[in-house]
């Protein structure tokens, strides 16, 4: 394999790559990226078994051929090439070596060939359907915060993607929970997803599709969806995924459906409360009171060691004063991804869940557990 290649275009498809490679691996193999070189194209494909990534790039090959090298020591000499370099990668399977040249700099670098490496990256599965990057995004970023990062509830350590139909509408939503909240997102279905079985994405690759996505959301998703896989493609790139085994915990019985008391608050004013308050809250449960009365929202927090914090936000309420406790961080997070200027709660006691969204953003709910304070 011999090929020529601009540093920035290798530099983008490495960073891209190199996320799901894990520092140590059960195989050295599994820590190398598999390059393919053919027809003026460079394929760099990583794997950690469960999930698999390809992006493909245009470079001049002068010889046609595959190898795999150690993606970490190739991404940090690529980092040290100056901008709008070319560099040449040549391999010899002679003495199963990369030579990474680039000016006056040349890297040796040990190899594994290519037939070592196992990633099967199928073209696609039964259902597909197609999102626009913004959309898939969308679903995804107001929901991910919302993931079980603990190993034991492994239904919840992901995003569970499914199509419903709701008042006449067809729908496909995201749902993630942790127990102590819960998130969901919603849009109007493709129409070939509505047959599409509900599926849960692991915490690993829905963080892989949100970085990718940060810089790629003007183009459309092709999405193929089996009961075991999952495949986003976009762009040049190519990721394929196993998904959870398992049943996701019935999410509708959490969300209240008796909340009848609504308050209205503005959602930067509340935010930037709840970060001063909290600075004196309690580390185990990082928990602040709410003092809900007609006309204004009272939030304080205390801790032995470090005093106390009260504030006061304007609110409009339609109940009658009640106090009740919630994770500062919870609140934050879930006001974080709302973008209305108000942010609308309902509530029905100080011990039922409170429901929180946006006032201009119907297709978005957010659902958060009560805690003594």
């Amino acid at each position: 394999m011999k090929l020529v290649i601009e540093q920035k275009t290798l530099l983008d498809a490495l960073g891209h790559v190199r996320f799901i490679v894990e520092k140590r691996n059960v195989s050295p193999v599994l820590g190398n990226v598999l390059l393919e070189a053919h027809d003026g194209c460079l394929k760099l494909t990583t794997t950690d078994l469960d999930v698999s990534i390809r992006e493909e790039v245009k470079a001049n090959v002068q010889e046609p051929g595959a190898t795999t090298i150690n993606i970490a020591t190739l991404y940090e000499i690529v980092c040290r090439i100056a901008d709008g370099s070319e560099i040449e990668l040549k391999s010899s399977e002679e003495n199963s070596q990369v030579v990474v040249k680039s000016g006056k700099a040349r890297f040796q670098l040990p190899a594994i060939s290519a037939d070592q490496f196992s990633a099967s990256l199928a073209a696609d599965l039964p259902t597909q359907f197609t999102l626009t990057g913004a959309e898939l995004y969308s679903l995804i970023r107001n929901t991910a915060f919302s993931m079980s990062d603990v190993d034991s509830h492994y239904t919840m350590n992901g995003v569970y993607l499914h199509s419903l139909k709701q008042d006449d509408r067809e729908l496909l939503r995201a749902v993630a929970t942790d127990g102590h909240r819960l998130a969901y997102a919603q849009q109007p279905a493709p129409k070939s997803c509505m047959d599409m079985p509900g599926i849960i994405i692991p915490r690993k690759t829905i963080r892989l599709i949100l970085k990718l996505l940060e810089k790629n959301r003007d183009f459309d998703v092709n999405v193929s969806v089996s009961l075991t896989q999952v495949i986003f493609a976009f762009n040049t790139i190519h990721v394929q995924s196993r998904l959870i085994d398992g049943q996701f915990p019935n999410y509708i019985d959490v969300i209240p459906t008796q909340n009848t008391f609504e308050l209205k608050m503005n959602r930067r004013d509340f935010l930037e409360a709840v970060d001063r308050v909290a600075l004196l809250s309690q580390d185990k449960t990082n928990g602040i009171k709410m003092s809900i009365n007609p006309g204004s929202l009272t939030l304080s927090a205390a801790s032995p060691n470090a005093g106390s914090a009260v504030e006061e936000v304007a609110i409009d309420f339609n109940g009658e004063a009640m106090e009740t406790g919630f994770n500062a961080t919870y609140l934050s997070q879930i006001g974080e991804h709302i973008e209305s200027k108000t942010m609308v709660g309902q509530l029905l006691d100080e011990n039922t869940p409170m429901i929180l969204y946006g006032q201009d953003e119907g297709e978005n709910l957010y659902v958060l557990m009560p805690i003594r304070v």
